[in-house]
C-alpha cells in the first residue's frame, strides 16, 4: 500500500511537470490556431496516440456499468468546460497569472474526494484552501503586469471556469479507470468531449484555422504530447493512490507554470500578481498534507 501510494505520488508529480510544459505550449498554439482550434488538434493527436498505446498495453477497453457510463458523461461535459476555459485563458492571459487560478480545481476535487468517495484529508486542508482562495483573490485584483502586459478580466473568468471543469472531471477518472482501463480513460473522455463540443464550434464557425506547415504541426503536436502525457500520468496515479494525494501533487504544475511563464516567455508580472501566485502555490502544497 505504501509503495503504491509512493508510486502514485511520483506519477502525480510527473503530471505536474508535463502540464506546466503544456501550459506554456498551449499559449503559442492558441494564438496561432485560436483557442478551440488548438484544443481540437491537441486532443485529436494526443487522444489517438494514447488510444494506440492503450490498445497495446491494456487491450480492448472494458465494458461500462451504469455508474461508469454516468461518470463518462459527467467527465465529458466537465472536459468541455475545463478545456474551453483552459485554452481561452492561456490565449488571452499570461501563463504566470492564469495558471494559479486554474489550479483551484484541486480544491474542488479534494472536496469531492471527501464527500463522495469518503477519503480522509489532512488537517492542513483548510489552511491550504484559504491560501488558494486568498492567492487567487490577489491575482484577480492585481493589474497583473508591468508595461502594459495586462491579463484581461475575460482570461481570469475563463480560468475560473476551467478550474470548475477540471475539479469535477478528475475524480470521475477514478471510476472510469477501474472499468475501461487507466489509459483508455483519456481517449474515452476526450471523445465524448469532442462529440459534444465540435458540432457547437462548427455551428458558430469557431474552428477556422488548422495546421498547414511542418512548423504548425510541430506546435500542435507539442501541446498534444505534454497534455496527453500529463493525463496518462495522473490516470495511472489514480489507480495507485487516493484522489486526495494525487490531485494536490499534480497541481504543483502551478508553480512550474509560473516559473516557465517568467523565465521562458519573459512575462512581466506585477508584484501583486506574483504574491498571489505564490500564495496559491503554497496553498496547493498544503492541501496535500
Amino acid at each position: 500500500m505504501i509503495a503504491a501510494t509512493f508510486a502514485g505520488s511520483l506519477l502525480a508529480l510527473a503530471s505536474a511537470v508535463l502540464w506546466a510544459a503544456a501550459n506554456v505550449s498551449i499559449q503559442g498554439s492558441a494564438r496561432r490556431f485560436g483557442s478551440f482550434g488548438a484544443l481540437l488538434w491537441a486532443q485529436l493527436l494526443g487522444g489517438t496516440a494514447v488510444a494506440c498505446a492503450a490498445l497495446v498495453v491494456e487491450g480492448m477497453p472494458g465494458s461500462l456499468s451504469a455508474k461508469g457510463a454516468a461518470a463518462l458523461l459527467v467527465a465529458g461535459v466537465a472536459a468541455v468546460v475545463a478545456y474551453s476555459g483552459l485554452f481561452e485563458a492561456l490565449r488571452r492571459g499570461q501563463v504566470a497569472v492564469v495558471s494559479p487560478v486554474i489550479s483551484a480545481w484541486t480544491i474542488i476535487s479534494v472536496l469531492i474526494a471527501a464527500l463522495v468517495f469518503d477519503e480522509q484529508v489532512g488537517g492542513f486542508v483548510a489552511a491550504g484552501v484559504a491560501l488558494v482562495v486568498l492567492g487567487n483573490g490577489a491575482l484577480a485584483r492585481s493589474t497583473a503586469a508591468d508595461r502594459g502586459g495586462e491579463t484581461p478580466g475575460a482570461a481570469m473568468i475563463a480560468a475560473v471556469v476551467s478550474a470548475l471543469g477540471f475539479g469535477v472531471m478528475v475524480p470521475a477518472f477514478t471510476i472510469l479507470g477501474a472499468e475501461v482501463g487507466r489509459l483508455w480513460t483519456i481517449p474515452a473522455v476526450w471523445s465524448v468531449e469532442l462529440l459534444i463540443g465540435v458540432p457547437i464550434l462548427l455551428r458558430f464557425g469557431l474552428i477556422d484555422r488548422r495546421p498547414r506547415s511542418a512548423h504548425d504541426w510541430l506546435v500542435a503536436s507539442r501541446v498534444a504530447v505534454f497534455e496527453a502525457g500529463g493525463f496518462v500520468a495522473i490516470s495511472l496515479a489514480l489507480g495507485l493512490a487516493p484522489i486526495a494525494v494525487v490531485s494536490p501533487l499534480s497541481s504543483l504544475s502551478t508553480a512550474g507554470s509560473v516559473a516557465l511563464g517568467l523565465l521562458v516567455l519573459r512575462e512581466r508580472v506585477g508584484p501583486g500578481a506574483l504574491f498571489g501566485a505564490a500564495l496559491a502555490s503554497v496553498g496547493v502544497i498544503l492541501v496535500h498534507f
